[in-house]
């Protein structure tokens, strides 16, 4: 018969616990220091802040004392810087992207238009991408819009189609469309 193994004394004591894992005791002093430390940095951006909120009220009244001298000493010029102040308004406005017509939906635009030699104007990036066959009507499509892009030829409508298409075809026709904030 195998040896039975040799069962271990009962023992009435807890293990004793390793000092390593053990959490350290409470310290006073030390959670002071973190919360004062805490404290200093809420007061150092507090401070920052409030520099901040300064220069922006100074900036406010100056800029109040500024128009108020204009109205007074330049009364007839403020219609103007008025007029100046809400153009760069306008300029601010955003711009985002938006589907462009297709080639095909150029040409099918402009199906009616006589084929023969003339100059035409290529929009390519603007408020509408297409052929215009006046530079007025080029104009209003690129007018104030960001990057925009045009070309002009001379020659057929297919020339001006193709020029389109290549472009198309390169991923370079961008539409903007404009929001008014």
């Amino acid at each position: 018969m195998p040896a039975q193994p040799v069962p271990a004394p009962a023992t009435n004591h807890a293990p004793v616990p390793n000092p390593a894992l053990q959490p350290p005791p409470p310290n006073p002093r030390r959670e002071l220091m973190v919360v004062l430390a805490n404290v200093d940095h809420l007061v150092i951006r507090a401070r920052k802040l409030t520099r901040a909120a300064e220069q922006i009220q100074s900036k406010r009244l100056q800029s109040a004392v500024l128009l108020l001298k204009l109205n007074l000493t330049h009364a007839e010029a403020l219609p103007a810087i008025l007029d100046r102040l809400n153009e760069e308004e306008a300029e601010d406005n955003i711009w985002v992207r938006a589907v462009a017509k297709t080639p095909a939906q150029v040409a099918a635009e402009h199906i009616n238009f006589p084929d023969g030699t003339q100059q035409w104007w290529i929009v390519y990036v603007g408020r509408e991408p297409g052929i215009y066959s006046t530079l007025e009507e080029a104009t209003a499509q690129t007018i104030k819009c960001p990057n925009q892009q045009w070309r002009s030829r001379k020659g057929g409508k297919r020339e001006a189609l193709d020029f389109y298409r290549t472009r198309y075809d390169a991923n370079e026709v961008v539409k903007w469309v404009e929001l008014v904030q």
